[in-house]
């Protein structure tokens, strides 16, 4: 059963997220933007998976449409781990359009967006996002456009790295 405060919450405090009960149950996803063109490229979809912390970093463009967003899922993530049960995210246009809402129904699966005022109940991600930046940041070359190169060998970096949470590599 997953584990919950029983403690009432009391002014801004986040909700306590809940733990899922098995890897790729419920996963966590985000855009990284600002990136000049690369292969292409000016965005990295971030999805990392709450429970093992397994992430996938997926380069894309900042102006993805909700069929394109659902494609890369497809693509990248489902067809290796299967359908997720919950989603999080932040809650950009992208991320709630009518596109997605109406994909997220017909699998079942019951999207969750994190509070504006609250980002850190998508923590986990916002985490992973600093790291990619600082690995890019250490590898790509002088004008950055080469970053797309570098982003397979950073999700190798980070899957491979002790994790915290976890105790172990992913």
């Amino acid at each position: 059963m997953p584990s919950k405060s029983k403690s009432p919450r009391t002014g801004n405090c986040p909700e306590t997220l809940e733990v899922p009960p098995f890897p790729f149950h419920t996963i966590s996803y985000d855009f990284i933007t600002g990136f000049p063109k690369s292969n292409g490229y000016d965005a990295i979809l971030v999805v990392i998976d709450s429970f093992s912390k397994f992430g996938h970093f997926i380069p894309t463009t900042k102006k993805v449409t909700a069929k394109g967003l659902a494609d890369l899922f497809v693509t990248h993530v489902w067809k290796l781990h299967g359908l997720p049960i919950k989603t999080v995210s932040d809650r950009g246009t992208t991320f709630t359009g009518k596109f997605l809402r109406a994909l997220y129904q017909r699998l079942g699966i019951k999207p969750a967006f994190s509070s504006a005022y609250h980002p850190e109940s998508d923590g986990q991600t916002e985490r992973v996002n600093q790291f990619i930046e600082f690995y890019l940041r250490s590898y790509v070359t002088a004008d950055h456009s080469d970053w797309a190169t570098w982003l397979p060998l950073a999700e190798y970096a980070y899957n491979n790295a002790r994790h915290s949470a976890t105790g172990k590599p992913l």
